[in-house]
């Protein structure tokens, strides 16, 4: 498996079928609505901002992609240490490793950046991730729990 670190516009485009239809597998897990073009412009957005994002893909032997992330800078103000979150992550069923080895692609990204923490933010219903990162493969410790409210 290969990590492709998405870093231009063209790169979303080319690889728009699958990135489409894994974040709408996520939306219909997450009950959210899908906005196609919304999504897209901010993916591109973040791709081409190399300092404070990282998207990328993991592609098999074939060139095909069968994972992908993508990690934005969450720093706060004042800040000595730099901390990003995890947007949206995503592994076709049955590529659980693609998934790790994407992650150490943006580890060793990160590292290199200076970047100290990173998190991953879930949903209650997402027990699937959850039992993902529950695992000691990933390295995580459960530091918190986010709760949402929408407001009307």
């Amino acid at each position: 498996m290969k990590v492709l670190r998405i870093t231009a516009a063209v790169y979303v485009f080319h690889f728009w079928d699958y990135l489409s239809k894994s974040l709408a597998l996520i939306s219909d897990k997450s009950r959210e609505p899908f906005d196609e073009d919304f999504v897209r412009k901010t993916l591109i957005h973040l791709a081409v901002d190399h300092e404070h994002a990282w998207v990328g893909l993991t592609l098999d032997s074939m060139g095909q992609p069968v994972s992908f992330c993508c990690v934005q800078e969450c720093t706060p103000m004042f800040s000595t240490d730099r901390y990003f979150v995890v947007r949206w992550f995503y592994h076709t069923p049955g590529q659980f490793e693609a998934t790790l080895v994407l992650m150490q692609g943006f580890e060793e990204w990160a590292k290199t950046n200076g970047i100290s923490h990173y998190a991953v933010t879930t949903r209650r219903s997402a027990g699937e991730a959850i039992k993902c990162f529950q695992s000691s493969r990933y390295g995580f410790k459960k530091a918190f729990l986010t709760f949402e409210k929408q407001l009307s």
